[in-house]
C-alpha cells in the first residue's frame, strides 16, 4: 500500500478532525492542529511499518527465503515528513 493510498483513506480523517467539537465560528489553535497532525502521521507511518512487518513475518512463517532485512520502524524525522505532507495537503485551497 503506497502513501497516497493511504493518504486518501485519511481524508474523512481530516474532514472530522477539523470540524470535531467545534461551532461554524469556532477555529481551533494551531498548535492544536499541529498536535493532531502529528497524531496522524504517527498512525499512517505505523500503519506502514505494520504492513512491512506483517509481509516479512509471513515470509519467514512459510520458509520463504528472506533477503531484504527486517522493516525498520518509523523514526522521527519520518513522522515530522508525514506530517508536513498533510498540512500542505490541508493548506491546499485548490
Amino acid at each position: 500500500m503506497s502513501q497516497n493510498d493511504l493518504f486518501t483513506g485519511y481524508t474523512e480523517a481530516l474532514e472530522q478532525f477539523f470540524s470535531r467539537g467545534r461551532g461554524a465560528n469556532e477555529a481551533k489553535s494551531g498548535y492544536e492542529i499541529r498536535t493532531q497532525l502529528l497524531g496522524l502521521a504517527t498512525d499512517i507511518s505505523l500503519s506502514e511499518y505494520k504492513a512491512k512487518f506483517d509481509v516479512w513475518t509471513k515470509q519467514v512463517d512459510l520458509g520463504h527465503s528472506i533477503s531484504a532485512t527486517v522493516p525498520v520502524p518509523p523514526g522521527v524525522a519520518e513522522v515530522l515528513e508525514i506530517a508536513k505532507q498533510l498540512n500542505e495537503f490541508v493548506n491546499n485551497k485548490k
